[in-house]
């Protein structure tokens, strides 16, 4: 299963948008012209950025523009760097200051630059270390969702940017990496604990369970630790309902019995906030394979409600578990 990615990056930059174009403009060049550069001449537009001579909505679209881009990293972090280096204290306990940076931030590894380095402890970029050293502060300016949301952003990190490799990789064509064992992996994660243990303690269980499931332990190899950890993180951590139900129905479809209690936990917290007739009908399977027969019953019953069979597939999935259960009547 893929890593999480997740959460907030939609209508927040309006406000960071209208903070950006107060700030002092220092640049030499219209918005109107920069723009026209960026279409013709990148190399020449990264060279006002260097001289120091865009603004920082300039810069802002600058690291937007080139983050759409299919060839890895180029400029970004640089751009980056420019634009961190232009906001003040204050701008920095901006929200969509921050989340801007956080969204559009790129890794040496993404950019193929660094091969993993198992004798590094982790080391988190300059904008989460600024935010760790001062996180009363923003805790305070920011309130308890914002604050938690963004700690989990930067705690969420790709394996390769942990120095954890689960499987063999290419980067670009250039060069190909082994894979760590599971004994390996597990040594190299404790370096990063320890660092979520020192500085944000009370997040500590939540990498845990995010880096053991999705870094450390296979589903297909360490089934049962899998499964432990991918709970713990869906059970400590809000979960975009359609990934809830696309891990639920995994064990409807493919796993032995002792797990499908997990999928019932997960589709149910699916339901709270979501609840799709292909939810209901998930549901009604795991519980079918369960043995409890009326309360698949119930739950399909749930679906009938909203499901539409003028959608194929979903018509397809609800009479296929409405057999199942009708055979065990």
């Amino acid at each position: 299963m893929n890593k999480l990615f997740f959460f907030l990056i939609g209508a927040t930059f309006f406000f960071g948008t209208a903070t950006i174009s107060a700030q002092k403009n220092n640049n030499t060049i219209s918005d109107k012209e920069f723009r026209q550069l960026l279409d013709k001449d990148e190399a020449k537009a990264f060279g006002l950025a260097e001289q120091k001579k865009l603004s920082t909505a300039q810069l802002k679209l600058f690291i937007e523009h080139r983050y759409s881009k299919n060839d890895g990293c180029v400029y970004v972090t640089e751009l980056q760097d420019y634009y961190w280096q232009q906001l003040g204290d204050k701008d920095k306990l901006i929200y969509e200051n921050m989340l801007f940076l956080k969204s559009y931030s790129c890794s040496i590894r993404w950019a193929g630059l660094a091969l993993i380095d198992t004798s590094v402890a982790y080391q988190p970029n300059k904008v989460f270390a600024y935010f760790i050293a001062r996180q009363a502060e923003y805790k305070k300016a920011w309130g308890d969702s914002l604050f938690n949301n963004f700690v989990l952003m930067n705690l969420e990190l790709p394996c390769d940017e942990l120095n954890l490799l689960v499987s063999k990789e290419t980067i670009f064509g250039n060069y190909l990496e082994e894979t760590m064992d599971v004994a390996g992996r597990e040594r190299q994660a404790e370096k990063y604990f320890q660092f979520v243990r020192q500085n944000l303690p009370t997040y500590e269980m939540q990498a845990r369970a995010y880096v053991n499931s999705q870094c450390i332990y296979q589903q297909e190899t360490e089934t049962a630790k899998y499964y432990f950890w991918l709970n713990e993180f869906f059970m400590l951590n809000p979960i975009r309902p359609e990934y809830l139900h696309f891990c639920a129905a995994d064990i409807a479809n493919n796993s032995n019995l002792d797990y499908k209690p997990l999928g019932l936990a997960w589709i149910n917290k699916a339901l709270k906030s979501a609840p799709k007739p292909e939810y209901h009908i998930c549901k009604a399977e795991l519980l079918y394979q369960m043995g409890k027969i009326d309360e698949a019953k119930d739950a399909l019953d749930e679906a009938t409600q909203t499901v539409h069979y003028d959608n194929h597939l979903l018509g397809i999935y609800y009479r296929r578990v409405e057999q199942l259960i009708k055979s065990k009547k």
